[in-house]
């Protein structure tokens, strides 16, 4: 499929070709009481802003949100273990897939064209995962626009073509 966009922001061009190989993703971000039981389980540091172990109360349902790349790679890895499947965080190029269904290069997960309040763009807090079904793309995956910043494995870089330089960390 065709990844970025010649017409798009800087960062977004240009488009090029590139393959992706059968992948699978979740249907939702992880949520803050899957992230709890991993805390649990594991002894691992909660997001700073739990304040304990457990999400705060109403929150359950809300995807996790101030976690490290590394506290997600040990997500990944914990889940892994507990269910015998191997988890990872997805590629760029998987991500920009599923966002753009495939080869058919949608702008948007749920189509070509913009519509209002089918992501959770504008709000205060994000909110429970998956609550916005029209905005879901073609293979049923939601939140791909919206609701929190997801992690990818890939790090950091200009398509080929671009001139502009990833800014040193």
């Amino acid at each position: 499929f065709l990844m970025g966009r010649s017409s798009g922001p800087p960062q977004e061009t240009p488009a090029h070709p590139v393959s992706v190989q059968p992948f699978q993703m979740d249907r939702t971000e992880v949520t803050n009481s899957e992230y709890a039981d991993f805390v649990r389980e594991t002894n691992h540091a909660p997001p700073s802003h739990w304040g304990a172990t457990k999400a705060p109360f109403g929150q359950e349902q809300w995807p996790v949100v101030n976690v490290s790349f590394n506290d997600a790679n040990a997500f990944a890895a914990w889940r892994s273990k507990r269910d015998r499947v191997t988890y990872r965080l997805p590629a760029e190029e998987e991500w920009e897939y599923a966002a753009r269904n495939g080869e058919r290069a949608d702008l948007y997960p749920w189509g070509p064209d913009w519509k209002e309040n089918v992501a959770v763009l504008k709000e205060a807090t994000p909110a429970p995962v998956g609550s916005r079904a029209e905005g879901r793309n073609r293979w049923g995956v939601a939140d791909l626009i919206g609701n929190v910043w997801e992690w990818t494995a890939s790090k950091a870089a200009v398509y080929p073509g671009n001139s502009a330089e990833v800014p040193k960390q």
